[in-house]
């Protein structure tokens, strides 16, 4: 991306008023700290639990994995889990996404535990 390229996105989050995502990743084999990620795009978007409709926001961010977080209108955060295929626990991998830097703090440091209690004691 070219200096003028970049000079263009940065003014159009500042004229938009974009917020900042913090996102916590965590596996069984440890968990990140909070990343400071840029919204860059914010998409209506609808959720289902069962059959209920529900009403959400689809926020795009740049700079890498995860690329959209969808987060319920109302809340301030979302908690997304990948599971594999197989026998037993099957969890693989979490991205916790927050508006508060404090809430994603807070997550990771209870994260950290469950993980270092649940995985990486076994080893």
């Amino acid at each position: 991306m070219s200096k003028v390229q970049e000079y263009l996105k940065k003014k159009r989050i500042l004229e938009l008023g974009l917020p900042k995502l913090y996102v916590v990743g965590s596996s069984p084999k440890g968990v990140k700290k909070p990343v400071e990620r840029q919204v860059v795009e914010i998409i209506e978007n609808i959720s289902f639990t069962g059959q209920e409709r529900l009403p959400s926001d689809r926020y795009k961010l740049e700079d890498g994995f995860p690329y959209t977080v969808d987060i319920l209108r109302g809340e301030t955060s979302i908690k997304e889990d990948g599971y594999g295929t197989g026998f037993g626990d099957l969890w693989g991998w979490s991205f916790f996404s927050s508006f508060s830097k404090e809430e994603s703090e807070k997550y990771y440091q209870e994260e950290l535990t469950r993980v270092e209690n649940k995985y990486l004691k076994q080893k």
